[in-house]
């Protein structure tokens, strides 16, 4: 395989990293202070058709900072080969106003891998966002905006490459890979004292606003449990 023919595929497989469309929706104007933890499982579109499962520990804030939620999340294709997936870790807070209004942001790292015939690709990337809405015990709803930019990508040949093409093939750093801009609306609603029903759609598109690879937009509906 030419250099060229290498590169062109590594970036066909950049193309269908799962990649996340923010961090899971948690309502921080919920607050059963004897339901700290919160598991989270949904599915729609995010590049492709997507599977999502999360978890969030809320840490109790004080009068000088506000309640802190610790995220995990895991997103899969719908149909996942061995090794494809996304995960990110990071935190959320929010600062809330006593109507109800406020802002929530969040910080997470993600590292994000596909495995095709010939490549295995996996890249680390930060993901920044900000939600600005209304949060009350039972619902929320908010415009949502982030910011995913990766700053490192590893490609290498499987075992098939080597077979096929050239067995001394060896893997390497392609750089950054680039970044994503998602814009949209977030919403969740309570259907028991614990348990929401949320949603997540918008769109996507580069950092240096030109049309991402895959589809530009994105739609997740989930649930959430507290306990």
């Amino acid at each position: 395989m030419t250099a060229a023919r290498w590169a062109l595929a590594a970036a066909l497989l950049l193309a269908s990293l799962p990649r996340t469309a923010t961090a899971q929706v948690v309502n921080p104007g919920a607050k059963p202070l004897d339901a700290p933890n919160l598991v989270a499982l949904g599915a729609g579109i995010d590049s492709g058709a997507a599977l999502e499962a999360a978890y969030a520990r809320r840490v109790p804030g004080h009068a000088a900072r506000p309640d802190l939620f610790v995220l995990g999340r895991l997103l899969l294709p719908s149909s996942p080969g061995l090794g494809d997936f996304a995960f990110a870790t990071g935190a959320q807070t929010a600062w809330l106003s006593s109507h109800g209004f406020g802002l929530q942001p969040g910080l997470a790292l993600e590292v994000r891998r596909v495995e095709a015939t010939l490549l295995r690709v996996t890249q680390l990337a930060a993901v920044a966002s900000l939600t600005a809405g209304y949060f009350s015990e039972r619902w929320m709803v908010a415009l949502e905006a982030s910011w995913d930019r990766s700053f490192a990508t590893h490609v290498a040949p499987t075992a098939t490459y080597r077979r096929l093409a050239y067995p001394g093939a060896e893997g390497g750093f392609l750089g950054g890979g680039g970044g994503t801009l998602r814009f949209g609306v977030r919403a969740a609603l309570g259907v028991t004292s614990t348990t929401d029903v949320t949603v997540r759609v918008g769109f996507a598109t580069s950092d240096q606003l030109t049309p991402v690879a895959g589809l530009p937009l994105y739609g997740l509906l989930g649930v959430t449990q507290r306990f």
